[in-house]
Order: structure tokens, then sequence, then C-alpha cells
């Protein structure tokens, strides 16, 4: 039996949508955080160039030259040290600790070199309720953190599904089970409510 003429059109357009609207968020993502990174260095080498010699772009084509500069040394070149006391010295700063310390967790998250932190996908089981919550085990023992007064506290990191930001909470050690799920797989999936599926990392080997 055909569809109605007009559930023809709504269903041909909700496709038609569901191929476009993301290419579109994603292509305005991009060219939003372009060009917020394209005026704040446009601004910086305005202090070094005359505004005739600067071309549309030239910031953005400096900012990802300069980024594999430092990719390449970090890989390359006995740098280590110099990051170390670096990161030594951001330490010591009150406020700049805080701000430095959770940027570099993320990144590290990002760029797939944390071990630690956001590497255990685990699921948080509440036994008075039939509910399941999927995060990330980021500390272990927090006595060793905040000194909580229990030796059963775990840290666990809840992510939002669509949106940055989530809830970190303290739950007993035996409310948690581990799950057989890479750390990007898990944030993924709870990124997107689970319409996007990864591999487990045992179908991985």
């Amino acid at each position: 039996m055909n569809p109605s003429p007009l559930r023809f059109v709504s269903q041909t357009f909700l496709r038609g949508l569901g191929v476009l609207l993301p290419i579109g968020v994603t292509a305005y993502l991009l060219y939003t955080c372009a060009d917020i990174a394209e005026e704040m260095i446009r601004s910086i080498l305005l202090l070094f160039l005359p505004e005739e010699m600067y071309l549309p772009g030239l910031g953005i084509i400096i900012a990802t030259v300069f980024v594999f500069v430092v990719g390449w040394s970090v890989r390359y070149l006995p740098v280590e040290g110099p990051l170390s006391l670096l990161d030594a010295l951001f330490d010591k700063i009150p406020v700049v600790r805080t701000i430095y310390s959770s940027a570099k967790d993320f990144s590290d998250f990002v760029a797939g070199k944390t071990t630690d932190k956001f590497s255990k996908a685990v699921l948080v089981r509440i036994p008075e309720f039939p509910l399941s919550f999927l995060g990330y085990l980021t500390s272990p023992d927090v006595r060793d953190d905040i000194g909580v007064p229990s030796e059963e506290g775990v840290l666990v990191y809840l992510p939002m599904s669509y949106q940055l930001g989530g809830y970190s909470i303290i739950v007993p050690r035996d409310w948690v089970q581990e799950i057989d799920l890479s750390s990007e797989a898990a944030l993924k999936y709870i990124l997107t409510a689970g319409i996007s599926k990864g591999k487990r990392d045992s179908e991985k080997t």
C-alpha cells in the first residue's frame, strides 16, 4: 500500500533533514571555532605585522603549523624535562593549578593519552532502584583525594547525552561494575544516547 502524498512528503523531508542536519551542525561548530581562533590569533599577529600584510586565514594556518610543530617536538625531541618543570610550576599556583590540570586531563583524554583517568568504563547500579548509569571510574579511593571517611567510596563521572557536562558521584565500590567497552566507545555511546554503538574491547583483539 502506497503512503499518502502528505506522509510521503514528510518522510522524504525528514530523511533529507537527517542527512543534512549533522553535516550542518558539524560545519557550523567547526566554522565558529575556527572564526574564534582566527580572531584571537589575528589580534596577536597584528602586534607584529602591518594590517595590510595580514590575509584572512593566516591565523589558522599559523596555528595549525604551530600545533603540528609542538606535537612533533613532543614526539621526537627530549622535551619531557621542560614539560615536567612547566607542570610543576603551574601546580604551585592555586587558581592556575585547577584550570591547567583540568584542561590537561581533558586534552589527554581527547588525544587518547589517558591511562588511568577516563580509562575504565563502568556501570553504576543502585540496589534500591532498577536503574543503571554508564560512566567512568575516575578515582578508585576518594580517601586519597578529599579525605572522605569511607573505605568503599569511589568516584564515578557520568557524562550527559547530547551536551557537555556531567555529574561526579561518590558511590560504594560494590555498586560499580567494570564493562568490556573502550573509553572512546563508551563516550560515543553516552553522548549519542545509545544511537552510536562502539565495539567492545574484546572484539578488537
